[in-house]
Formats: structure tokens, sequence, C-alpha cells
């Protein structure tokens, strides 16, 4: 969806900028920065990786230093319920440490309430198109929490299963995630021009 994306872009144009170097921009207005912090997100499951990512993002912020904060699906790294709490109270540090982050999560609903100054933007998914690509409007909507909506990627799998095994394992999730909005995903998929 272009959300990691955004994150590298970030950091790259806040590094670029601390150098002295042009930034990929027709206008740009950076402010400096003493730290930039760019948490990406784990594939590694390992028992320290809570830690030394916590070891990496708080001390920055405690610190005091004008800290860019960009943190990528931080609710990778533990179970969802506990690491809202975490980043709830990362997003809070960094709006009490007078920081500037961008915080790429699905668990934006389990963060309320935000600081005043904190807020959502989200992007959503609309369909799939008669080739069952994903329509994804990728212009954030502003106080928005976006969707996903992961019947339309069930929907997909359905219509492609290569055998019947398959497509019964597929047709379990569809169920799970709702049999009516998979069948009319895939009518309108199939009746899209």
């Amino acid at each position: 969806g272009g959300k990691t994306t955004l994150l590298e872009t970030l950091c790259q144009v806040a590094v670029l900028a601390a150098m002295g170097l042009p930034v990929p921009a027709d206008r740009a207005e950076v402010g400096p920065v003493d730290a930039v912090v760019f948490h990406r997100r784990h594939a590694s499951f390992n028992a320290g990786v809570l830690e030394s990512t916590l070891n990496s993002v708080v001390p920055p912020l405690a610190k005091g230093d004008r800290t860019l904060m960009l943190v990528d699906e931080f609710e990778a790294i533990t179970e969802p319920g506990r690491a809202a709490d975490l980043l709830h109270g990362l997003v809070t540090l960094t709006v009490d440490e007078e920081a500037l982050g961008v915080f790429v999560t699905h668990l934006a609903d389990d963060l309320e309430p935000l600081p005043a100054v904190a807020r959502t933007d989200g992007i959503f998914a609309e369909g799939l198109n008669q080739d069952l690509e994903l329509l994804v409007d990728y212009q954030p909507q502003f106080g928005t929490v976006g969707k996903s909506t992961p019947e339309f990627i069930v929907s997909r799998l359905v219509a492609d299963a290569g055998d019947r095994a398959e497509r019964a394992g597929y047709e379990t999730l569809a169920r799970a995630v709702g049999q009516e909005a998979v069948q009319r995903t895939l009518a309108d998929a199939k009746w899209s021009e």
C-alpha cells in the first residue's frame, strides 16, 4: 500500500537535508533534526526483538533531542493488544517530547485516545478489478482510520484456487471474513469494466 515507502522516503529526505544535499521534491521545507529513528517491521520473532527495539527508539526521545520517529508496523514484534499499549505510549512520548513522528500501524483504533496533536490518516482498499487486482485509493483520508478489507484478498484466492482442496480452504477463510462480502466482491469484479 506504499506505507513503508512513505517512511523510507521521509527518512531519505531527512538524511539528505541534514547532509545539505538536495531532496527529491519540487518544494520542501525540512527542519533540522538531531536524530532520525527508523524502526522497520521485523520478520524475526526472537525473544530479544522487543527489548532491542525499545532500546533503539526510546533513548533519542527521552534525551529531548529533536527527533524524527518513523515507525513501521510496531505490532509485528509482540502480541497485538500489548503492542497497541506500547505503541500508544510511544506516540504519547513522541508528543510529550515535542518530536515529530509518523507511525504506520493496523492498530489505529486501539490507540484511542491519542494526544490532541496526533492525527490518524488512512488509505482504503476499494475492491478488485476484472483481473482480480486489488484497487487501492493511495491518497490518505485525513482524520480517518484506513481499511484494508481482507475479504478482497480472500476473494481473489477463492477465484484463483488451483484445486478443490485449496478452494475449500480459502472458502473456510471466506466464511471467517464474511462469505457475503466475498461473494459480492467476486460478483463486482466479474461485472466491472
